[in-house]
Formats: structure tokens, sequence, C-alpha cells
């Protein structure tokens, strides 16, 4: 998927773009390895290979001709490492992007407001949403004045109402949802993949808000566009959170089916093993077992925890995950051995997550205490709750 086309709420990399490397000037044109070298910085980093990477950004680095150059080096660093979750990277590598477009091009030029929308995204990820926020309702507002209307600011409309529904801000999140959907439908039509983005998001966004009726309705309107354009990941995603819609309305037969269909789909698209269907084998799990099939859940989460661990370039967030669910199962089938095992494995990965991670699996310190506290093991459960009482809620200094 061309991150530049579609802004999700969530499964991929929200409103990041690789921006295409541009000539800038004449002396440019007299020196371009640099290009070359940055597509093989980008190409190592990706695979793992951080050595030959850094070694390439750096030759790109001493090759660029002017600031304008350096800036475009430097600002595709940060679009690999937001890819590899390495958030406090990425938000280093945009600050410093940013400082040079605006010097080289002027603050409200189309490609220094996109690194600006970068770095709020980054610092949004880091788990920092009040220095977040801030960025993009100064990227928005200088967008208003110079851009209208537009696509690109309707993209940023999205990427602050993605972080306000993680606050549940579901208000404002909607609002601006909304927005965005209407400036889409004006440039594109009804029956646009964008516009079908625009409804799946406040779909999700109601979800999340705990408005499942709301959530089906517009999840239903995007899924039907999809279908209409043969975009089955605009399916497959519209699927998944309609099947937890129907669970929060504890319609757990419709939430298996709905999941199951999300799963079988994206395991169509992308392979049963491939780290990106975890999530669909997860949810999937889930509807199972609130439906009681505690056998079929427990295969689908042994798969999703064998596809984390198959993956080249392991996520800790996944891995966690995986052990959760499986440990959460467990317990309610009172395996309490089995259980605690789960537990300690999702520990050992949650440590090394960023804040925001952490934060979006804050049930896992939480389970885990009172499991601890239902094994009578009362001072193991106080220490795990005091060591992280302070994720269980975002920042919210300044609001």
């Amino acid at each position: 998927m061309n991150p530049g086309t579609k802004t999700w709420l969530v499964g991929v990399a929200l409103g990041i773009v690789l921006l295409p490397i541009v000539v800038a000037s004449a002396q440019e044109n007299t020196n371009t390895s640099w290009k070359a070298d940055l597509e093989n910085a980008e190409k190592f980093f990706l695979q793992g290979d951080k050595e030959q990477s850094e070694k390439f950004y750096l030759q790109a680095l001493n090759e660029v001709p002017d600031d304008t150059a350096r800036a475009t080096v430097i600002n595709q660093k940060g679009v690999a490492q937001n890819m590899q979750h390495q958030f406090l990277d990425a938000q280093k590598s945009f600050s410093d992007a940013l400082e040079l477009r605006k010097k080289a091009l002027g603050e409200n030029d189309a490609v220094t407001l996109q690194t600006m929308s970068n770095l709020a995204l980054a610092t949004y990820k880091s788990g920092d949403e009040v220095a977040a926020e801030k960025l993009y309702l100064e990227c928005i507002e200088r967008k208003r004045r110079i851009a209208p209307k537009s696509e690109s600011l309707a993209k940023s409309l999205t990427n602050l109402a993605n972080l306000y529904t993680d606050e549940r801000n579901c208000a404002e999140a909607k609002k601006l949802y909304l927005e965005a959907a209407e400036i889409d439908t004006a440039l594109f039509g009804t029956n646009n993949a964008q516009v079908a983005v625009d409804l799946y998001n406040v779909g999700v966004m109601s979800q999340k808000c705990q408005e499942p009726k709301e959530a089906l309705d517009y999840l239903d309107k995007a899924n039907t566009i999809f279908s209409s354009l043969g975009d089955k990941y605009g399916q497959v995603k519209a699927l998944h959170y309609s099947g937890i819609s129907h669970g929060d309305l504890k319609n757990y037969d419709k939430a298996s089916e709905f999941s199951l269909k999300a799963l079988a789909l994206h395991q169509e698209l992308k392979g049963k093993d491939h780290p990106d269907t975890i999530v669909h084998i997860l949810s999937a799990g889930d509807a199972l077992a609130a439906a009681g099939k505690n056998d079929d859940a427990e295969k689908l989460y042994q798969q999703a925890l064998r596809a984390a661990r198959l993956d080249a370039n392991p996520s800790g967030a996944r891995l966690t995950e995986c052990n959760l669910a499986l440990a959460q199962l467990y317990k309610k089938e009172n395996k309490t051995d089995d259980a605690e095992q789960c537990f300690k494995k999702a520990l050992i990965h949650y440590e090394n997550l960023s804040k925001k991670e952490k934060r979006d699996l804050y049930e896992l310190p939480l389970a885990y205490s009172q499991l601890l506290k239902e094994l009578k093991q009362t001072e193991e459960s106080e220490h795990v709750n005091h060591k992280y009482l302070h994720v269980y809620a975002p920042d919210k200094a300044g609001r």
C-alpha cells in the first residue's frame, strides 16, 4: 500500500510519506550519486543491516549538493526509523530535517509541512501526545491558510483525529474525521477509496468510543465502497472492526463470523504466517474465546505467536500481544501455571516497548498483577502494580 494514498487509523504507519527524491537545483543535476546511496541506505536499514545502512546514509550526506538535498536524506532516514518503531530516533531525524527545510524552502512550503506532520507522528508514537498535538495543530493552521480544502489538509486532520481517538477525545476526533471526509468527497466523489477510508476511520473511532452500533453503520458504508472497488485490504480492515463491534454488542457468533472472514481474506492476500496477519489471527481468536470456543481460540493464538517469532524483524509489541492473549485464555481456563509463564514471557518483551506501546498494552501488568494476587503472591502483585503504575494512562499535561 502506498502510504501517501491512504491514511489508516490502525494497521500501518499513519501519515508518514516517503517523499519522492526530486531534483532541487541545477547543481544537483550534476551530482545525483547521493540518491542511489540513499536508496541503498533505506534498503539495508529495512533489512536490518544497520552497519551497511549507516555507511550509505553517511555517503549520501557527504555527497549532497545543498541543504534541500540534505534535508531529504535526513527525512527519509526518519521514515525508515519510524517504520522500524525507532520513534525517538525518527523524532530526531524529522526535527533536523524540518529545521533545514524551514531555512531552505520556507515555513509554509508543502514539503516543509509534510516533514512537520512526520515529526508530529513520530512524537505521537513515542508517547508525547501533548507535543504531537501542538505540532499537528500548527501544521493544520498553516495548511488551512495555504491549501484549504486540499487532500494534504485532509490527511493532517485525519492524523490529529487519530491522536484524539487514542485519547478518547471522541467529539473532536469525529469532527475532524468528518471534515476530512467532506474534503475528500468534494475532491474525489463518493465512490472513492479515500472516502471509504474516511468512513472507516469514523467507524473505528466509534467502536473505540463505545458506540458499536454507530461503528457498524460507518464500517458497512466503508466496506460497500471497498467491495465495489475490489479493494480487499480495505475490506479486511472494515470486516475486522465490524467483528470487534459485534463483540462489543455481545453478538459473539456475528463477531466470530466477521473476524474469521477478515482473517481468511488477509491470509489469501499475504499468507498464513505473515506478520501483518497477526492482528487478524488474534482478533478471530478473541471472538472465538468470547463465544466459548477455547480450543479453536488457543490454536489461533499459537499460530499468531509462531508468526510473530518467525518475523525477520520480530515486533516486541506483537510478541507481547500474543503471549498476553494466551495468558488470558489459560487464566480463564484456570491453567494458572501456563498463564503465569505466558505473562512472564509477555513482560520480557513489554520492557522494551515505547511509552505509547506500553500504554496500549497496559492490560498486561494489570492482568498479571491480578493473577499474582489470586495466587496469594501479594508482595509480587504489589511490586508489578507499583513498577508499571506510570503507564496506565497517557500524559495529559497541558490539556
